[in-house]
């Protein structure tokens, strides 16, 4: 609905900061966002406060306003003041390990668009090469703890869509006891692939990032199949200044790493990598951006090996440039 230019947005969230009865009946159980001029860069006027509570409306008094400010249920973002999110991060092993880069990148545009972010440092492996290897046994052990160390976050936000879909897509399948039912699809339910959350969830596309660059863009199997994201990462690229995108062609055909496909198979995973990186050299691009650190290793192994010019680039790295 609608109160003057004010949009509404409703939410489940609440901050153990204050009272969710009283969020409720502040907000009326929505988030409120509430633009404001480009100009105004924070509440450091009476008039500007009082501008905030006119493009509101009735629907929310300067008391009321001040008091959602005071617990940090407002924050500013992109020229509005918006409803702030609480992110934990996901990092995965591999990015963990070889790319802790990419993990500081979505921790620098998860603040740039508004979110508080925190990573739990409890978190281990999500059990994926263990349940892609037929370890499930072990799989589950890792699971279960997962969604104990995620259990109170509020979102989990991973810059990942194959450990990401190994969470929503492939938890429910190897944890079927009723002892974890609610909490599992709690946890599930809140876990998102970076893009995906910045745009569906955020409502974020300009972070004002800047790439002035000729890029094509590799779809990720499980963030394509499985989560069945493709526009987000494009919705967030056609909004970065200067950067040009070109598809390839077959951008959804698999690089051909696979985990420990690549290891067992090495002849077919150098084939299906050979085709990529044919489709990558046709359109001239100068970075070739997925959002899989694990297809960038495989990808990036074969350019640097052929001395390709063309260099492997996560999304998220491409979109902390400018911040």
């Amino acid at each position: 609905m609608r109160a003057g230019s004010a949009q509404y947005h409703r939410t489940t969230g609440t901050d153990p900061g204050i009272p969710s009865e009283s969020l409720r009946s502040l907000t009326g159980g929505s988030v409120l966002r509430v633009p404001v001029s480009a100009h105004q860069q924070g509440l450091s006027s009476t008039w500007q406060v009082w501008e905030l509570r006119r493009h509101a409306g009735k629907q929310l008094s300067l008391a009321s306003f001040l008091m959602l400010l005071r617990y940090r249920q407002i924050s500013r973002s992109k020229g509005s003041w918006v409803a702030s999110m609480k992110a934990s991060l996901f990092i995965p092993c591999l990015t963990d390990q070889f790319f802790p880069h990419v993990g500081i990148s979505l921790w620098k545009i998860l603040r740039k668009a508004g979110a508080e972010v925190d990573y739990p440092m409890e978190q281990t492996c999500c059990g994926q090469p263990a349940f892609n290897s037929g370890y499930h046994m072990e799989a589950i052990e890792l699971a279960r703890r997962f969604l104990n160390v995620f259990r109170n976050s509020e979102y989990i936000v991973s810059p990942s869509g194959s450990c990401t879909s190994m969470v929503k897509m492939f938890y429910p399948e190897i944890l079927d006891g009723a002892d974890v039912h609610e909490l599992l699809h709690d946890v599930t339910a809140r876990t998102y692939e970076f893009s995906d959350f910045l745009v569906n969830v955020m409502g974020v596309k300009d972070l004002g990032a800047r790439f002035p660059y000729r890029v094509t863009y590799h779809d990720a199997c499980h963030l394509l199949r499985e989560l069945k994201v493709k526009e987000a990462p494009r919705d967030l690229m056609r909004h970065v200044q200067g950067l040009e995108l070109v598809e390839m062609e077959q951008s959804e055909s698999c690089c051909g790493f696979g985990g420990t496909f690549s290891v067992k198979f090495p002849d077919i995973s150098t084939a299906m990598v050979e085709d990529k990186a044919a489709a990558i050299a046709k359109t001239g691009a100068e970075y070739v951006v997925a959002n899989d650190s694990s297809c960038l290793m495989q990808i990036g192994g074969y350019l640097s090996r052929r001395g390709a010019a063309v260099k492997p680039l996560h999304l998220a790295d491409l979109l902390a440039q400018s911040l």
